[in-house]
């Protein structure tokens, strides 16, 4: 490092450079430090021919391979500059940020992309460095999407989690449909589900944004749990089964505010209801639990669906709501009670389980 810092295109560096050739030809430094000397002079071509000797005598030498990566982005050889940034990943992962602004350059082409993404499908650290690079500027959301539409007919596991990354991309960046698609990636193409996937609690959510988030604050526990499934009746408009499971919330016998069961939908301009089935085991609720369907970001109330206290068999409720054609691109479909006080007094007890809940379109009755 120290004879790096003395190649400034003067002759004493010049010389020393000589030096350390007579002394050890085969040493891919000197070569690499004779290719930024001659950089640094204006021969380009001098200093590429001196960078490729580096890295015939060593193919990961950091400093020929940065700076060959960098001449392949400038003229334009994408093939080649591909292969030199998945080797700086595999080798030199400290020096990845030199790659990722010319990421979304080296995969622009349909066909480069296709052979990126199989070069980097071979690690987790080459998955990763990847996709959450490109994830990181709003043109390259579209090139992640490519990269793991390819990764999801893989088993990697590691690509459910940047489909939900690349969800949480898509909707910071507003970009609602684009976000809907990303979690599409994570749903087997051959499943069939209505508008509020996961509905009926078959699967522990998966962690994106269109699959149930739950959290349990202070005061009740939040999880899906076994229920004899023969005890909840069917809907009519349900395009898939009862699953035997359903989402409990139970309170424990102390105050809570919570809102911390939701998920997203998108749902098209139209008018709807929302569809629910519950049951109840001793609940006590000062103020009663709630279903809202709201618009996401701006919170405009759409429907709101109050919950029945005591003890009751599975249930259904129902509520109608109107989607405008504007102003509304993705919804929000959340349980929740409304502010209280933390006076013992508001204490929640006992438990509610929810069978199912879908969203059916007024005009013909079928869930979409």
């Amino acid at each position: 490092s120290a004879l790096l810092s003395e190649t400034n295109g003067s002759d004493e560096a010049a010389a020393l450079i000589r030096r350390g050739l007579a002394v050890d030809r085969n040493d891919a430094r000197f070569h690499s430090l004779a290719g930024i000397f001659l950089e640094k002079k204006g021969d380009t071509a001098g200093a590429v021919k001196s960078f490729d000797n580096a890295l015939l005598l060593q193919p990961v030498e950091i400093q020929a391979l940065s700076r060959r990566f960098l001449f392949e982005i400038s003229s334009g050889q994408f093939d080649a500059s591909a292969r030199s940034a998945e080797l700086i990943a595999r080798r030199w992962a400290v020096h990845w940020p030199l790659v990722e602004p010319h990421l979304p350059a080296i995969v622009s082409d349909p066909v480069r992309l296709e052979k990126v993404a199989k070069q980097f499908s071979a690690t987790p650290g080459l998955r990763s460095a990847l996709v959450t690079s490109l994830m990181k500027s709003p043109a390259g959301l579209p090139l992640a999407f490519s990269v793991l539409q390819q990764w999801a007919q893989t088993p990697f596991e590691d690509t459910p989690r940047f489909i939900n990354s690349l969800t949480r991309a898509y909707l910071a960046a507003g970009n609602y449909s684009g976000a809907f698609l990303a979690f599409r990636l994570s749903v087997p193409q051959q499943e069939v589900f209505g508008h509020i996937y996961n509905g009926n609690f078959l699967r522990p959510p998966n962690g994106n944004a269109f699959d149930w988030n739950l959290k349990s604050p202070a005061g009740m526990n939040i999880g899906i749990v076994r229920t004899p499934a023969a005890a909840i009746p069917k809907l009519e408009a349900a395009k898939v089964p009862i699953s035997g499971n359903s989402l409990e919330l139970r309170f424990l016998d102390a105050p809570v505010r919570f809102n911390g069961a939701d998920t997203l939908v998108r749902v098209a301009p139209g008018n709807y209801r929302i569809v629910l089935v519950y049951s109840t085991n001793a609940l006590r609720a000062p103020n009663p639990v709630r279903l809202g369907v709201s618009c996401f970001r701006t919170n405009a109330k759409l429907a709101e669906l109050e919950l029945a206290t005591g003890d009751n068999d599975p249930k259904t409720l129902e509520g109608q709501f109107t989607i405008a054609p504007a102003g509304c691109p993705l919804q929000k479909i959340h349980f929740f009670n409304q502010s209280l006080t933390d006076s013992w007094k508001d204490r929640f007890s006992g438990s509610v389980l929810i069978h199912e809940a879908l969203i059916v379109k007024l005009e013909d009755g079928s869930p979409l």
